[in-house]
């Protein structure tokens, strides 16, 4: 695993959400829907995640808001929730590697437009009206530029320096290796 990725293995993992970090990225996808439901309330307990994500198809969705907004989440919480997972991205298949990869660009994407929005609001220069060549900008009173130092989600993509042809991945194919 990268090193800003940590693995937990429990045997109740909707009890360790309480102990993820601030502005962490969940993805709940198990085996079993009451145990998507347990880790999606105990996450839904808190404001302070970036993304969460659960398998599923709408109907799975509808019948969690509904069981939510009976226990007292409230609809604008609940609109938070991205489900099913990897939908926002364009793909419509169905096969795991294309929603993995749908995943990806969707937790890709919020973390761009969070970047994008830090950059636009932190930043405030002020303008004297004549600007000098080489000159800093100055800052309004009682005011700095804040920097936000985070470790991305996913790592970051590299770019290929080579020619080399790489294999095309077949998501559709079954593993038939034994």
């Amino acid at each position: 695993l990268p090193g800003n990725v940590e693995a937990i293995v429990t045997d109740a993992p909707e009890g360790d959400v309480g102990h993820l970090p601030a502005g962490a990225y969940v993805v709940v996808m198990t085996h079993s829907h009451a145990l998507d439901f347990d880790i999606v309330e105990a996450a839904l307990h808190r404001d302070d995640w970036t993304y969460l994500g659960l398998i599923g198809s709408r109907a799975k969705r509808d019948q969690f808001e509904r069981r939510l907004e009976a226990r007292g989440v409230a609809p604008e919480v609940l609109s938070r929730v991205t489900c099913p997972i990897g939908a926002q991205s364009g793909l419509s298949s169905k096969e795991p590697g294309a929603i993995a990869v749908g995943v990806a660009a969707e937790m890709l994407g919020v973390r761009e437009r969070l970047r994008a929005a830090s950059e636009s609001s932190t930043v405030r220069a002020l303008s004297s009206g004549s600007t000098r060549a080489g000159s800093a900008p100055r800052w309004s009173v009682g005011s700095r530029p804040r920097v936000r130092r985070c470790t991305p989600c996913l790592p970051v993509p590299r770019p290929i320096r080579s020619a080399t042809r790489l294999p095309q991945a077949d998501f559709g194919a079954s593993n038939t290796t034994g």
